[in-house]
């Protein structure tokens, strides 16, 4: 199941999507009066390696974990080999999978305790070549997919491939190889994808007319 919490920006997402470990998602505005107020000592001093954005979103999965993991306030957000974001963890301590994004003044977390994990948040720009993106990043299908049906399928692709590059940690080989991951059928709002053997599901929602998310996890 998926979980919302109570202050997250609201995020529709399908009914059909329904993870079998429970994922927890919260998108808001990096500079609204709830990251203001509540957000500001749950930042780490490892932190001030990166954009205050991403500072931002650091502090925001701190705070969501708050419940699920023990002093979740001290612990650093590190990476793994493969450049996806993994929370600092005690010997043998099982904590969940993490991922993070951030667009244009908002940002979003989740967390789960699936085997994998990819989140990925864009706002459209009209100046974006869209068609250029796709022909140098997307599959023949997807490519094709734009070309019908335009910005809502281009950010419907290039979200679920980014969240699908970031849970496999293949980041931006994967990203832009040219392979077709999202040209199947959608159903229910979920989509099936696979990398290599591995089967991966795909959710999107947009939260503002501007705004696309996607989700990717394996159960």
């Amino acid at each position: 199941m998926f979980d919302i919490p109570a202050f997250s920006l609201p995020i529709s997402l399908p009914e059909r999507a329904r993870p079998q470990g429970r994922i927890t998602l919260a998108l808001m505005g990096e500079e609204g009066a709830f990251a203001r107020e509540r957000l500001g000592g749950w930042s780490h001093p490892a932190d001030k390696a990166y954009s205050p954005s991403s500072q931002a979103a650091r502090a925001l999965l701190r705070y969501m974990l708050r419940g699920e993991v023990d002093a979740s306030r001290q612990r650093s957000i590190l990476r793994d080999p493969t450049g996806r974001p993994v929370l600092e963890a005690g010997a043998r301590e099982v904590t969940p999978v993490i991922s993070i994004s951030h667009a244009n003044g908002f940002v979003a977390a989740a967390y789960g305790f699936v085997p994998g994990l990819g989140l990925d948040l864009e706002c459209s720009a009209k100046e974006r070549d869209i068609a250029g993106i796709a022909e140098l990043a997307f599959g023949p299908a997807e490519r094709r997919q734009v070309a019908q049906d335009g910005p809502k399928a281009f950010y419907r692709i290039w979200t679920g491939r980014e969240a699908l590059a970031k849970a496999t940690g293949r980041a931006f080989a994967q990203l832009t190889d040219r392979c077709d991951y999202l040209a199947g059928p959608v159903s229910g709002g979920v989509m099936r994808a696979h990398v290599d053997e591995t089967a991966w599901s795909v959710a999107h929602a947009k939260p503002s007319d501007q705004m696309f998310l996607s989700i990717a996890w394996r159960d």
